[in-house]
């Protein structure tokens, strides 16, 4: 059995790693966004929409490197996320407006997930929006 490690992240159904320092995320509710510390998993984990998307835009990841985003954000429809998205193409996103469209491709695949419409915390940033 792999020992999943959420350090700095408020979580419900996770344990610290015993085996190492890495921070790891493992949402156990949430199967698409399960991610071990087995060295060989190249897949990142975003923890923020308007960072995240921003760098997949501008060429610092690929998107197919992203397994999911645990994002911020408290959207609980489509139309408020599009609102998001509108205010983030006049800020975060303003010299990479694909950005947008990259948003929308993982909202649509179901790969953001947003801890505040439950109710949770949202990912703390403190070490950086990539894991």
């Amino acid at each position: 059995m792999l020992t999943f490690c959420v350090k700095n992240l408020n979580a419900k159904n996770v344990r610290d790693c015993k085996d190492c320092d890495k921070l790891n995320i493992c949402w156990i509710k949430e199967d698409w966004l399960q991610a071990c510390h087995d060295s060989q998993n190249s897949q990142k984990i975003g923890l923020s929409v308007s960072f995240c998307f921003r760098d997949i835009a501008r060429g610092d990841v690929k998107e197919e490197d992203v397994k999911g985003i645990i994002a911020g954000t408290r959207c609980a429809t489509r139309e408020i996320f599009e609102t998001v998205i509108d205010r983030y193409l006049e800020s975060y996103w303003r010299d990479y407006p694909e950005a947008a469209n990259i948003a929308r491709r993982f909202w649509d695949k179901g790969l953001i997930d947003q801890p505040r419409v439950r109710g949770e915390d949202a990912p703390l940033l403190v070490r950086g929006h990539w894991k």
